[in-house]
């Protein structure tokens, strides 16, 4: 199997994977489709126009001259005029990425490769002048995407603690790629011209049921080296600041991601507001109906409700994590309206979202004419061999172990059930309108209409990774039935990397530099009290070591006079 590089995620990947560490990536994507609203429409106005894009990245290892997955992560990338949210929805590890023998103290390669795709996302889908946001929430859970992995006893689940600060670590990588987002009012224009014009970021966590010292336990180790000024991370929430207007309500502030705790308690408090419809607004006995909830008055006693939700209680966290990317023009903007009027004492100024845009009376961009077939000599060539497929083949022939023949013959024959899908990489769908993104660039390598990619997404939680011959099978079955839905006999990119390590305890370890706290210092022998060698001050007496007497300190005696 070759080595192929087929995007610039492909080359960040193989830079920074230890040398010789070989992963099968297979990206799979949907186009832009139009969804529901992200953010509740305030009383008497339009839901804005959103756009949803959804990308599975699966991550995989040879075992037998065969891929077997070890990690998946799934995310939702929502688009509206005025913003553009990346939602990490799921992601799962099967428990069989030991089985490659790693150096003890390696880093791990999943974490790096998580952060190397969510800083390739962010890049590719930045739009001028537009913020975009990273969310997601952290959540202990024995599976995601892999069922049957949790008996695998070689797969570790972090509990919520270990859990939100290992994602933590993960955004603080993509944060740290650019410069921090400035509160200093009086750098002004000068912020500007020195960093160039390359998005600021910044990230904040929000955990219900710990306080401001609490969550900052959950900080990486490296925010002890910024600015104390222009902290990288904040332990809040910018739902508020991404707000335009105060007078919003706070319903309208609060996203509604798909399985997200904090959504469903959204749900839950919107049957407070009194009903809009035409019998009740003829009544005028009946409460108007403003916007918001009677119960919660604020976004700090909605967190504070939170931490008593079921998944938020009985001694489980749950991380609430941002990272958010804002445009030089944006801070421009709001650095000039800022010094344009007096200073109130908030060095945070509320930048403009899509939940104040309101909707023009204009003609929605068309998506395009259907999606046409296209041929599979357009296609890109893949690094999947086709000594791979007849190796499929063969492990299908195969006679199946007791208890998993079912697994496989299930699997073949719904794959055979459907036709040749087009791949969409190449369609006629515009790439660029005012509501969305899409560039080739960063589609995935095969891109299926959403209901092909939700069948995709279907089977691979319908198989089952409980042992590593079932996860070899999964895998593979999985691979075989994307390929039919997308019309092609191979798909995938086998990388290998080329990053150098000197491992001790998981670091780039230099013998002459010793790291204390964060800082690095020349190593140096102990010294005594009279600033000779400590080890020089060491007597020898028949094979003991003694300390001289210059070492030794006497406590002077203190006598007290009645």
């Amino acid at each position: 199997m070759k080595t192929v590089v087929e995007s610039s995620f492909a080359h960040r990947l193989i830079q920074s994977l230890p040398k010789g560490v070989r992963f099968y990536i297979h990206h799979l994507s949907s186009p832009p489709i139009l969804c529901p609203a992200l953010f509740s429409a305030p009383p008497n106005q339009q839901a804005e126009i959103t756009y949803c894009e959804s990308h599975l990245l699966s991550i995989s290892i040879a075992r037998i001259e065969q891929p077997c997955q070890v990690f998946a992560i799934e995310v939702l990338i929502y688009t509206t005029e005025n913003l553009t949210t990346l939602f990490v929805s799921k992601a799962d590890s099967t428990g069989y990425l030991h089985l490659l023998n790693l150096s003890h103290g390696t880093p791990s390669p999943l974490r790096s490769s998580v952060s190397i795709f969510l800083s390739y996302l962010v890049e590719q889908r930045q739009r001028p002048g537009i913020r975009l946001v990273l969310s997601l929430f952290a959540r202990a859970q024995d599976q995601y995407l892999f069922p049957g992995s949790i008996e695998n006893s070689g797969k570790h689940v972090l509990d919520d603690r270990e859990l939100i600060k290992w994602w933590c670590k993960v955004l603080d990588a993509v944060l740290r790629e650019y410069p921090v987002q400035s509160d200093q009012r009086e750098q002004g224009a000068r912020e500007f011209e020195e960093r160039g014009n390359r998005a600021r970021s910044r990230g904040y966590l929000k955990v219900p049921g710990c306080d401001t010292y609490e969550t900052k336990t959950f900080f990486p180790k490296a925010v002890k080296r910024d600015d104390g000024e222009d902290p990288r991370w904040k332990p809040q929430d910018p739902l508020l600041a991404l707000g335009k207007a105060p007078s919003v309500p706070e319903r309208c502030l609060i996203p509604r991601f798909p399985d997200d705790p904090k959504a469903r308690f959204v749900m839950d408090l919107d049957d407070e507001i009194p009903d809009t419809s035409s019998e009740v607004q003829e009544s005028l006995s009946k409460p108007l109906n403003t916007g918001r909830w009677r119960s919660v008055r604020s976004l700090e006693q909605f967190w504070e409700m939170m931490s008593f939700r079921q998944e938020c209680a009985a001694g489980r966290l749950v991380g609430f994590i941002w990272g958010v990317f804002t445009p030089p023009r944006l801070l421009r903007r709001a650095y000039d309206s800022v010094t344009s009027q007096p200073d109130r004492g908030d060095s945070t100024t509320p930048l403009p979202t899509p939940l104040q845009s309101h909707v023009r009376d204009e003609v929605i961009h068309s998506p395009g004419p259907p999606l046409r077939p296209n041929r599979a000599s357009d296609l890109p060539p893949s690094p999947l061999s086709s000594s791979h497929l007849q190796s499929l083949e063969s492990l299908i022939a195969e006679p199946a172990i007791a208890g998993k023949d079912r697994l496989l013959d299930n699997v073949v024959s719904l794959a055979q059930t459907f036709k040749p899908r087009s791949v969409l990489s190449r369609s006629e769908q515009p790439e660029i309108s005012r509501y969305y993104l899409w560039p080739h660039s960063s589609r995935g390598e095969v891109v299926l209409p959403e209901a092909s990619y939700k069948k995709a997404i279907d089977l691979l939680l319908s198989l089952d990774y409980a042992d590593e011959q079932l996860a070899i099978a999964s895998t593979n079955s999985w691979i075989v039935f994307v390929s039919s839905l997308a019309g092609v006999q191979v798909w995938g990119q086998d990388v290998v990397g080329t990053k150098e390590l000197n491992v001790r305890n998981g670091l780039d370890y230099n013998p002459e530099v010793a790291v204390i706290d964060g800082v690095a210092g020349k190593k140096r022998a102990r010294e005594g009290v009279d600033g000779t060698d400590l080890q020089q001050t060491c007597q020898s007496t028949n094979g003991v070591n003694v300390l001289a007497l210059g070492i030794v300190r006497k406590k002077p005696k203190i006598t007290r006079v009645a």
